[in-house]
């Protein structure tokens, strides 16, 4: 996933490796924790079965963030600034590597966009 790879044989095996044991357990619920794991809810769906509940955070966390980025950052009314020029793109931001956050989240977004680095106070 952090690849950017959605759709291999191994992702559904990394799926697979990790559902196994909460499905053994009697898990009736998972809950996609972390912002990208919605991109993968159709395979995980396709691995665990209807018969399990999947709650999607992500737009929550997605909505928090931007709450504290408007709240807390207000000396940078733009967000951060990349010195790229490119406004016309939509903008994310990461705590990662911009070069390689950018090219997957354009994966995963489905056209270009633009990865700026989180501010510190945030990462």
């Amino acid at each position: 996933m952090e690849l950017g790879d959605l759709y291999s044989s191994r992702t559904r095996e990394l799926i697979e490796r990790y559902t196994a044991p909460l499905l053994a357990r009697g898990a009736d619920t998972i809950i996609l924790g972390c912002t990208h794991y919605p991109f993968l809810a159709a395979m995980i769906r396709e691995v665990v079965g209807e018969g399990i509940s999947l709650v999607d955070t992500g737009e929550a966390v997605a909505r928090h963030l931007q709450r504290r980025l408007l709240t807390e950052l207000p000396a940078h009314p733009h967000g951060p600034s990349t010195g790229s020029g490119r406004t016309d793109l939509p903008q994310f931001f990461t705590s990662g590597e911009v070069t390689q956050a950018t090219r997957i989240m354009s994966v995963l977004w489905g056209s270009p966009v633009e990865a700026r680095r989180l501010p510190l106070e945030f990462a």
